[in-house]
């Protein structure tokens, strides 16, 4: 694997992820080609340790990091520091995840 892969085309395969900010209710939802990479980068300067949930490999990964935010968003989860902000408030962590596993369904079936 070369230290740094191109990124992935409108229909090549990604990660969304999951991350949870220390030990807060709040998780930043994401898309990138690496989680390792991705997780160094959000943690440069970041006093609260974050630790990766869980990972979805998906095509078309903007589309469902959309779908996803999209979901979020309807619920009233966004954080609003900023319009542009990837994190959310999930209460239950658990059920944050099995919402994020049947969107990733929903998309891969979209496909």
């Amino acid at each position: 694997m070369s230290p740094n892969p191109p990124p992935a085309g409108p229909v090549g395969m990604a990660i969304l992820y999951l991350i949870r900010h220390g030990d807060t209710t709040r998780y930043k939802i994401g898309r990138t080609n690496d989680v390792a990479r991705r997780l160094k980068e959000l943690a440069t300067g970041n006093p609260v340790p974050l630790r990766v949930i869980k990972t979805w490999e998906a095509p078309a990964v903007a589309g469902f990091e959309h779908l996803v935010h999209a979901h979020f968003d309807q619920h009233g989860c966004r954080v609003r520091a900023s319009q542009a902000t990837e994190y959310f408030v999930i209460e239950d962590e658990a059920d944050g995840v099995q919402t994020i596993d049947a969107l990733h369904a929903e998309h891969l079936a979209s496909i």
